[in-house]
């Protein structure tokens, strides 16, 4: 059960507001810090919060700039090194707060594609690990060819243009209670800027060739039936990491957010029992 629920904040250097909320049990044996995918929010994942939260885990994340509660340009970002940045902020506050509690990174969708690329440049080795679920690495259908090129235009001469983001709910999730939810959330963001598009979309193919480079064990995860993001892209990206880092797993007839499947009870479990492995193997090694 949870013993504690609460929302925090921070102005980043360049003066936007970025909301937060935590969950912990009453004794955390370890804290997972989420960033969750492009045009949703942190309270999406209250229910994944109480099963972490069940087994042991604390669960914290944000919502990213350009959406949810906090502030900037919905669906945008300047650079994409903000939103990196971001991330090690919040590391640093949950580092901060928790001293001494052990960190983990939890990706999913773009906050797959941002953890990845955390893990590649910034060699954050006070994590215990990672886990990632559904990288936007590469879209499992491409945008039309006209499409591509007028965002590259954009985003060399106005990169704050919208686009659609054309998102189908049957593509999230086959329970349907999912695809309602969000289709009335409020708070779901229903376009992408050209610059948006194009920076996520060039860091996804750099984490797939730079993808050797991560030196922290990863829990790699994605649904075979994604129609949103390409699971053939993963597998690049797995192929790519050192092996005794990786743990692998793809997920037969689950779509996009494997959490919120009619299954998602094994796919937690699954994550729990990672997390698990990396904790006895971390107190063995002390």
């Amino acid at each position: 059960m949870t013993a504690h629920d609460f929302s925090f904040e921070w102005q980043t250097q360049d003066q936007v507001m970025l909301k937060g909320r935590c969950w912990l049990p009453e004794q955390p044996k370890a804290l997972v810090c989420l960033v969750h995918g492009f045009a949703e929010h942190i309270g999406r994942y209250v229910h994944v919060a109480a099963y972490l939260n069940a087994q042991g885990y604390g669960l914290m994340g944000f919502d990213l700039r350009g959406h949810g509660q906090s502030g900037g340009r919905r669906g945008h970002t300047p650079t994409y090194e903000d939103l990196l940045e971001n991330i090690r902020e919040m590391m640093a506050l949950a580092a901060e707060k928790f001293e001494g509690l052990p960190l983990f990174l939890y990706g999913h969708s773009m906050g797959g594609n941002l953890a990845a690329n955390y893990l590649i440049r910034h060699q954050p080795n006070y994590l215990k690990g990672a886990v990632i679920t559904s990288p936007w690495l590469r879209l499992t259908q491409e945008p039309p060819l006209p499409l591509k090129i007028l965002a590259k235009v954009a985003y060399l001469i106005f990169p704050q243009l919208m686009n659609p983001a054309n998102l189908k709910l049957e593509h999230l999730s086959k329970d349907t209670t999912v695809q309602q939810a969000y289709g009335a959330d409020p708070m779901i963001l229903r376009k992408i800027s050209a610059g948006m598009f194009t920076v996520v979309s060039k860091a996804g193919l750099l984490a797939i060739r730079q993808a050797d480079k991560i030196t922290l064990p990863v829990l790699l995860m994605h649904g075979l039936d994604d129609k949103i993001t390409s699971a053939d892209a993963t597998r690049e990206f797995a192929q790519r990491m050192q092996p005794e880092l990786l743990t692998a797993h793809y997920w037969e007839n689950m779509r996009h957010e494997l959490h919120n499947e009619t299954e998602k009870e094994q796919v937690l479990a699954l994550i729990v029992k990672w997390l698990d492995d990396k904790m006895s193997v971390s107190e063995t090694s002390v």
